[in-house]
């Protein structure tokens, strides 16, 4: 506990004459540093107490000065440089480093990138793609999946691996269900590129097209269907043989076809394909860009 300034001003003012300097320190419990430092703070100010660490000038520039510096920004659209000038000529010292922080600041707008909304018909484009795998017991699955961009009927199977003869046959089997479509739109993976899916596309009929690279926003409807697949089936289940993962996969998409109201269409996929004919547009697209 540190005494009283005035015990400590009168045992100070003792301290030559009656007490010993390691007398005065001990009582008080001081360093012999701090006994001096107290003595000759008290010999200069008269009192012990230690001095305000406030600054005695201040960088803070008044509310007349800040106004005037808008002012002449605002009528004379002049920089920082240009007005500290000016305001020496007035007697106003002020750095140029100081006269931009007070200057208004000009924050310009981005422009917002509208895109047109597409148009999709039945049939006019499918979306391709490969979800990660996962496991049943020790045996790696890959999810293999393709949707139509207007109605948003899907097919999906669960294969060993996705080399081009088991894309084909997912392909092959929405043919067979729902039709020949335009074009079928996958991201730029080999086996995508390979000959063999290329071909089969080249004896079809269908085009195929490629999303840029590193955009799989581009194929946003396969990416939300697996995401929907991901919460829905895979998540929610355990699967210790293949034939049961194929049996209830079978079991979600016959409900996600047929019951399953899906929002961006305002019913099932099979309703909307059911009613639209083949030559028929649907404005869908804000997910992504062909």
């Amino acid at each position: 506990m540190i005494p009283d300034i005035e015990i400590i001003n009168s045992q100070l003012l003792k301290a030559t004459d009656d007490m010993a300097v390691t007398t005065v320190c001990k009582a008080y419990g001081i360093a012999r540093s701090v006994f001096y430092y107290r003595k000759d703070r008290y010999k200069q100010h008269g009192v012990l107490a230690s001095l305000s660490k406030r600054p005695k000038t201040t960088r803070a520039v008044g509310i007349k000065i800040t106004s005037e510096i808008e002012e002449l920004h605002k009528n004379t659209g002049w920089k920082a440089s240009r007005i500290a000038r000016e305001l020496l000529k007035q007697g106003i010292k002020l750095s140029e480093r100081t006269v931009r922080k007070y200057l208004p600041r000009k924050i310009e707008l981005k422009p917002i990138k509208k895109y047109t909304k597409r148009e999709y018909g039945k049939l006019e484009q499918l979306q391709l793609d490969v979800k990660g795998h996962f496991y049943i017991g020790k045996q790696r699955i890959h999810p293999i999946g393709i949707i139509d961009r207007g109605t948003r009927i899907a097919v999906t199977e669960l294969k060993e691996s996705f080399k081009a003869d088991n894309i084909v046959a997912v392909c092959e089997k929405f043919v067979d269900s729902y039709g020949k479509p335009k074009a079928i739109k996958t991201d730029n993976h080999r086996v995508f590129r390979g000959n063999k899916f290329n071909q089969w596309l080249e004896k079809n009929g269908i085009k195929h097209k490629y999303i840029k690279k590193k955009s799989p926003w581009m194929n946003g409807y396969i990416e939300s269907f697996f995401k929907t697949m991901e919460m829905e089936f895979l998540r929610e289940n355990f699967f210790s043989r293949i034939n049961e993962a194929d049996s209830r996969l079978r079991e979600f998409m016959s409900d996600y076809n047929n019951i399953r109201y899906h929002s961006a269409i305002g019913c099932a996929p099979i309703e909307r394909f059911n009613s639209m004919k083949e030559n028929s547009m649907i404005n869908l697209s804000k997910m992504s860009v062909p």
